[in-house]
């Protein structure tokens, strides 16, 4: 035990040696203090990526998709797999 805390504490000197890194390094360093990045227009990134667009089959597979996790749930419910108990504790949960 003794040559266990000795250990310790000559791990713990020895990291108290360690050097830091320089912080003239860091990132934005070079920039002026208080002088802030510049601002870019969003429109050119929003034409960018105009795949605001939903295909009628994602829709339709989107739909039918969650149609089945309800169905899911229903079956779930129905079967009782949350007892009483467990089912108060979640409720407790989420409204507390």
């Amino acid at each position: 035990m003794m040559l266990r805390c000795t250990l310790l504490l000559a791990a713990l000197g020895f990291s108290a040696c360690a050097t830091f890194p320089a912080l003239d390094a860091a990132p934005g360093a070079g920039r002026a203090a208080g002088t802030p990045p510049a601002l870019l227009p969003l429109e050119p990134l929003l034409e960018a990526v105009d795949n605001t667009h939903v295909s009628e089959a994602d829709a339709t597979a989107l739909s039918a998709r969650a149609a089945a996790l309800q169905a899911r749930a229903a079956r779930l419910r129905a079967m009782g797999a949350v007892d009483s108990a467990t089912k108060a504790r979640m409720q407790a949960g989420v409204s507390g």
